[in-house]
């Protein structure tokens, strides 16, 4: 296997090991809410880093989602569809974790865990077209 696939599949593996743990928290312990969006927030975010090293394009390291999506669209189209989603999880990446932030309700588990997957099968579908 050549070394940026491999990178490509690292990436995606611990996306679905984020989407996963969301995935279990949701069934198991759903009141974990703010932990549920932080894992929703970091696999759309680690399937967007595997989506530019498929694109060889070099990012800094960072949690913004939308950045990513900026630096996608320097390349090809990115939907604006794309970037709403993405900003419903933007804020999960780090102030989620801290006190002081506002405690994220069921809906919100829900809309974050739907967006990471809408954010998942488009890059999925984006990589298997080529």
């Amino acid at each position: 296997m050549n070394k940026k696939k491999q990178i490509v599949d690292d990436w995606i593996k611990k996306a679905e090991h984020d989407l996963g743990m969301a995935k279990l928290a949701i069934e198991h312990q759903p009141d974990f809410r703010d932990s549920i969006c932080f894992h929703c927030q970091q696999a759309a975010e680690k399937y967007l880093k595997a989506y530019l090293v498929y694109l060889e394009i070099i990012f800094k390291k960072t949690h913004s989602i939308s950045y990513l999506l900026d630096l996608i669209s320097e390349q090809e189209s990115v939907s604006e569809d794309i970037y709403l989603t993405a900003e419903i999880l933007e804020d999960y990446g780090v102030a989620v974790r801290y006190p002081g932030y506002p405690e994220p309700t069921e809906d919100d588990i829900e809309e974050a865990y739907q967006a990471a997957m809408n954010i998942k099968n488009e890059i999925i579908e984006r990589m298997n077209k080529e």
